[in-house]
């Protein structure tokens, strides 16, 4: 056999200095009792909001701790998963989110409905860009029904008269330029402009229905919001024009089939950002 491979003492301390950091990493996820997130390829599982706590580690494994899985979770075995996580930053006091890729490598089922997964210590940990503030490009793949209604000064809306549709998007009328927990950026062409008798300019409402296809996406599938054009910005040339649009309320349907809305806190929906956040994992890979 021929010689192991010994690393320069400069790189080996090197990488010494990087687990220990990722340690004290986990070490912090353990003290603030850090919600992780997991994320497979759509061919290893269909499930979403899969969710779990540090339970350990050592130099050569992480174990987490999943509530509420069933089911098929014995397949994961030597299955590669994403999983991301926050961490508060005392300084800066605002979260810091992390991700890394693992290799399953035993999966104990326990009482209780507790299941155990045991990673493999990931070589690197990677800061990733925070859910809530994250764009991410406007993918028509990810969305099953898009509709837009204007919502005027009264407080009401025409349902059977949508001001913009998913098929607008489809057929290249307008674009959705980006999306995130916060608003999107939709653009808006002159023919799509000329057949509507709306000016698009800021302050305009809109009621806005997103349904998503399901890509792992954690949280409801829906969302029903109020928003609200915030910047404009009109292209002389072939005088399309882009709109970026921030969402203020955030609406769920009750027993009575009414929509119950309530306002947007700290310019973030997180059902939007959760998907948002998923899409851009899937992205990475």
């Amino acid at each position: 056999m021929p010689p192991e491979k010994k690393l320069p003492p400069d790189a080996k301390t090197r990488q010494e200095e990087a687990l220990r950091r990722i340690g004290d990493l986990f070490e912090e996820a353990l003290a603030q009792r850090s919600k992780f997130h997991l994320a497979f390829d759509p061919g290893v599982s269909s499930l979403k909001n899969i969710t779990g706590a540090l339970y350990s580690h050592d130099s050569l494994s992480v174990v987490l701790e999943l509530t509420g899985v069933k089911g098929s979770s014995q397949k994961w075995q030597n299955e590669v998963v994403t999983v991301y996580f926050e961490i508060i930053d005392r300084g800066l006091r605002q979260g810091v989110f992390y991700t890394f890729d693992a290799r399953i490598e035993q999966i104990e089922e326990k009482a209780g409905e507790r299941l155990f997964l045991h990673l493999s210590f990931p070589l690197t940990v990677d800061r990733a860009q925070r859910r809530k503030s994250l764009r991410v490009a406007g993918d028509l793949d990810c969305i099953e029904q898009f509709t837009m209604w204007v919502y005027d000064s009264q407080g009401k809306f025409d349902l059977k008269s949508p001001f913009l549709r998913l098929e607008d998007f489809a057929s290249g009328m307008a674009r959705l330029e980006n999306i995130s927990a916060g608003g999107l950026r939709i653009l808006f062409t002159q023919p799509f402009l000329q057949r509507k008798p709306v000016e698009i300019a800021k302050g305009l409402r809109f009621i806005i229905s997103i349904e998503v296809k399901n890509t792992q996406c954690p949280g409801d599938m829906d969302s029903w919001l109020i928003a609200r054009i915030n910047n404009t910005y009109e292209n002389p040339v072939n005088r399309t024009v882009e709109a970026g649009i921030e969402f203020i309320a955030e609406g769920k349907i009750n027993p009575d089939n009414k929509v119950i809305w309530k306002k947007v806190v700290g310019n973030v929906v997180e059902n939007v950002g959760a998907w948002t956040y998923t899409w851009y994992l899937l992205q990475l890979r």
